[in-house]
């Protein structure tokens, strides 16, 4: 492959714009620098090329005419690539890159995603479950729907969406098999563990002011809705927060006997990068989803 030319292309740029304006102060505030900076990237320029670019004198450039070639090919160029990016902006418009835990996604967002698609048939939600931060992951994000502990300060690109409530739920019918079920009946039913919420049954025996400790039956999943799923299998109980099963407790699948409780922890959407409306729609519209939890 033949090798590019060494003309920097920051020169050529700055070519352009004295080109254009025919003067190297206008041309500099164009570029948002000092006449004295165009001043030198003209002359270096000027040195690295076998012709001259202008005649005349400091306040007026005139081109030669082997300039104005070289100043309409670096015009068109810069037009061609202004247009390029251009119509990837349009294009990327169109797509949405959402963020949040894979069983947030799983168990709620999923579900309700086509009524955003009804609002906005041309937004392409994509989601990523990617633990990681979105600057970590390598890719760019637009919104990030983020679970945060009771002390965390809400930065101001966040959007709060509700607060968290943690209960235990099981199958009616386990929850019917027990009389008069209280916390401390639950000793001799398994209790579904997940590695992505290792602190829930501490947490909801806190909530429910119970001393802590642990059933001697216990299964941990690598997913808190594993969890969830062994819960309405009715293989034990299981502790979550409340917007993860609400499917399941309006269809009877799960009960949650002692009800649920706030957590202390808040949801927000986070918005990244500069203001677009794709994501103000989005933010918008989950507000309006989660008003009720």
């Amino acid at each position: 492959m033949k090798a590019r030319s060494k003309v920097s292309l920051n020169a050529l740029r700055t070519f352009e714009a004295v080109a254009r304006h025919k003067n190297m102060v206008r041309a500099a505030d164009e570029l948002l620098v000092t006449a004295g900076a165009v001043s030198r990237q003209i002359s270096e320029l000027q040195s690295s090329l076998s012709f001259d670019l202008f005649v005349g004198h400091r306040t007026h450039h005139i081109l030669t005419p082997a300039g104005q070639q070289l100043a309409a090919s670096v015009t068109k160029a810069l037009d061609d690539i202004e247009a390029t990016l251009g119509a990837i902006d349009t294009e990327r418009d169109k797509i949405l890159d959402v963020a949040c835990l894979s069983t947030l996604a799983v168990r709620w967002l999923i579900p309700r995603l086509h009524r955003f698609r009804t609002e906005h048939p041309d937004i392409d939600v994509r989601l990523s479950t990617d633990p990681r931060t979105p600057h970590k992951t390598g890719h760019r994000m637009d919104v990030s729907i983020l679970a945060h502990a009771p002390d965390h300060e809400i930065g101001e690109r966040d959007t709060i969406l509700f607060r968290e409530k943690l209960g235990l739920v099981m199958t009616p019918s386990l929850a019917g098999s027990q009389q008069a079920l209280q916390p401390n009946d639950l000793q001799d039913i398994s209790l579904l563990l997940s590695k992505t919420r290792p602190n829930a049954w501490t947490s909801w025996l806190a909530i429910q002011n119970v001393p802590d400790r642990k059933p001697p039956h216990t299964s941990t999943f690598e997913h808190l809705s594993l969890a969830i799923e062994a819960a309405a299998a009715g293989l034990g109980i299981c502790v979550t927060p409340a917007h993860l099963v609400l499917d399941d407790l309006s269809s009877a699948r799960l009960s949650a006997p002692f009800g649920f409780q706030d957590s202390g922890y808040v949801y927000a959407a986070h918005a990244h990068g500069r203001p677009k409306q794709k994501v103000a729609d989005f933010i918008d519209w989950l507000s309006r989803e989660t008003k009720s939890l």
